[in-house]
């Protein structure tokens, strides 16, 4: 568009927006014109006060630009320890060198001590893959099965047997509504075919944590094995796996690490099946040492420094805190103190979109998990204590949020007035 050696514009700006259009460069002049409740004022913008506007809003926008600290409360990736990452950035080395098959051997070694299990097997993959391990293992156990599920990762585990076509019941809740210990034996002893019940021991969706010694003793009474999605509790509560038949887990997550390996904790040695996928043989990775084929020297090393870190003690101090600060600032937290540690979901009120709210949280600083799609349909945001966190960063992370939610709420007061 050619120019037209234009010094002036004019316009007649509702009274609405008149602080916006002084920041833009317009001056008003004369007298309101229009009728009352629609009202306008006649303004004019010279070329020189455009320009002046114009260099303010870049600077303002320069300004904006500079990166702001952040704080991830995300389940993953979550928070990477300063020791953990100089363990990763190591050079890397051959799966078939010695010192990483003994190291492996040593982190296998760790992982079981800590958990009181039999075996554990450290694969390459995410929790995803070691449900699908464990599902392969169940596809060639007798009898039938029973899933529990109360939340979006026990309907995943329901998906994994459904993919892998085994025979199986479920006793299926409302998300967040417990599934109590006579339901359970109840099924178990209408339904003597059942010989295996699978369940996640935290449902990260909401922060519920089932039982699961109650279980285990349960499934004792009846001759069912106990399996155990375990993906967002190993590194966050103590774990007692020994007379668990299958238990799943990941590097990341609770245990700190980076994303990456997937564990499988197993209580008998691993019977070979020749119709399974290679990848989801555990027999092969048993025989080889978890090793059949290839492996990561540096999420091996991540991990094995990782799992050093763990305090749970100091976690469940951190979460007592972090909950009843929430609490008072207005939010409504699912659960209380017998929810995970690592896992606190917030529901918000209808009036404030849980999309919005976790958007400014980010604009912040703030990294809140709540873009999952069964997150935003429930108008839901968590907070993930898992990984590196420090009290301090964590308490004014918080107190970011309830400004937020103050703001928020303020402004959806001022569009009711309007």
């Amino acid at each position: 568009m050619p120019r037209k050696n234009y010094t002036m514009a004019l316009i007649s700006g509702t009274v609405r927006q008149l602080k916006l259009y002084k920041r833009m460069g317009f001056l008003p002049f004369g007298p309101l014109t229009g009728e009352e409740g629609a009202q306008f004022q006649p303004m004019y913008l010279t070329k020189e006060n455009f320009e002046r506007s114009t260099k303010a809003f870049e600077r303002l926008m320069a300004r904006n630009s500079v990166p702001v600290d952040q704080h991830s409360f995300l389940p993953g990736p979550v928070p990477i320890h300063a020791k953990v990452k100089r363990a990763f950035s190591k050079e890397a080395v051959s799966h078939r060198n010695h010192d990483f098959i003994s190291g492996l051997k040593d982190l296998r070694s760790q992982l079981c001590k800590m958990t009181d299990a039999s075996h554990a097997e450290v694969v390459v993959g995410t929790g995803t893959l070691s449900n699908d391990l464990v599902a392969a293992q169940l596809k060639h156990l007798e009898g039938d099965g029973l899933i529990l599920a109360n939340g979006e990762f026990g309907f995943r585990l329901i998906d994994h047997a459904r993919r892998f076509q085994l025979s199986f019941q479920t006793i299926e809740r409302e998300w967040n509504e417990p599934i109590t210990h006579e339901e359970i034996a109840c099924m178990l002893k209408e339904n003597p075919s059942i010989k295996w019940v699978w369940t996640v021991h935290c449902e990260t969706s909401t922060g519920y944590v089932f039982d699961i010694s109650g279980i285990q003793e349960i499934c004792g009474e009846h001759g069912a094995e106990l399996c155990v999605d375990a993906c967002s509790t190993a590194g966050i509560l103590p774990l007692n796996l020994k007379n668990i038949y299958f238990a799943s887990t990941v590097s990341g997550k609770g245990f700190g690490s980076y994303p990456g390996l997937a564990i499988v904790f197993h209580r008998d040695k691993i019977k070979g099946n020749s119709a399974v996928p290679r990848y989801l043989d555990l027999k092969m990775y048993e025989e080889n040492q978890s090793i059949p084929y290839t492996h990561s020297s540096n999420l091996v090393s991540a991990l094995k420094e990782s799992i050093k870190l763990i305090d749970y003690e100091k976690l469940n101090l951190l979460s007592v805190k972090a909950r009843m600060r929430l609490k008072d600032s207005g939010f409504s937290v699912l659960g209380d103190d017998d929810y995970s540690p690592g896992i606190l979901t917030i529901s918000l009120p209808q009036s404030i979109s849980s999309r919005e709210f976790g958007d400014t949280c980010k604009q912040k600083g703030i990294l809140l998990s709540y873009e999952s799609g069964y997150l935003l349909e429930r108008n839901w945001v968590q907070v993930a204590l898992m990984g590196a966190q420090e009290e301090q960063k964590v308490m004014a992370s918080l107190e970011m949020m309830a400004g937020i939610l103050e703001k928020q709420y303020e402004k959806r007061y001022d569009y009711e007035v309007i």
